[in-house]
């Protein structure tokens, strides 16, 4: 279907008091038992990993309590909304969408790590009351998480290199400036957290927040700096 006639079948639709949907490619095959197989960071794939894209069951509810009912399945990682999904359901304000699947842990080697990634997880921490404040919540929460994971896998390098392990960085590691690369990415990080708390009316304990926020949170990396350099630690 062209532009022009998907204009004229929304207009002939509406006279009539009809709906239609318009589909794109990515809304094909919705029998697909695994869509988007290929790893989504290619330049920091791992060696062993599991795609978890696929299909879940999922429920809907008007309350935070988990559900002993199952509504149907999703086809993960399409939204409700899509026609892919299987779903073909708009989440509404204060509606709570919850997933449900269980997998099969491999056997992990003695020296190794379970590692089990699932993206904005503290975006939803820090929204779980979804105010008016929410996308400051979120964004705070999502940068806030992102800077955490990477700082943790910043400090764990050294070691997860002499075992062999993964880690995000061992590829961005090669760089000659990796240390340069590290702390602009750190400092982007924070100075969106940093943002978006300051268009927060807080008031009690706003000034401890601010201190955990402007230089409790980067402790670990300046001492490991510290150590790194053989230069004292200045915070």
């Amino acid at each position: 279907m062209d532009f022009k006639n998907a204009v004229k079948a929304l207009q002939i639709g509406k006279k009539e008091g009809k709906k239609f949907r318009l589909s794109t490619e990515f809304g094909k095959n919705p029998e697909e038992e695994l869509p988007f197989p290929e790893y989504p960071r290619p330049q920091m794939r791992r060696e062993n990993w599991t795609n978890l894209n696929g299909w879940w069951e999922y429920a809907f509810t008007e309350t935070q309590k988990m559900p002993k009912q199952r509504d149907g399945k999703i086809l993960v990682p399409f939204s409700p909304e899509c026609d892919a999904s299987g779903v073909k359901r708009q989440l509404l304000p204060k509606e709570y969408l919850w997933y449900f699947r269980t997998i099969q842990l491999p056997k992990i080697p003695a020296g190794k790590r379970l590692l089990l990634q699932f993206g904005a997880l503290m975006a939803e921490l820090f929204d779980y009351r979804q105010d008016r404040w929410a996308p400051e919540l979120r964004s705070i929460g999502f940068h806030l998480g992102k800077f955490i994971y990477l700082l943790d896998a910043y400090d764990d390098l050294p070691r997860d290199k002499r075992r062999g392990a993964y880690n995000p960085l061992r590829e961005l590691s090669t760089h000659p400036d990796y240390e340069e690369e590290m702390l602009d990415i750190f400092e982007l990080l924070l100075a969106r957290c940093a943002q978006n708390f300051e268009r927060l009316p807080c008031v009690e304990d706003a000034d401890l927040l601010r201190n955990i926020l402007y230089s409790g949170v980067w402790l670990k990396y300046n001492c490991k700096n510290a150590k790194r350099t053989g230069k004292p630690d200045a915070s």
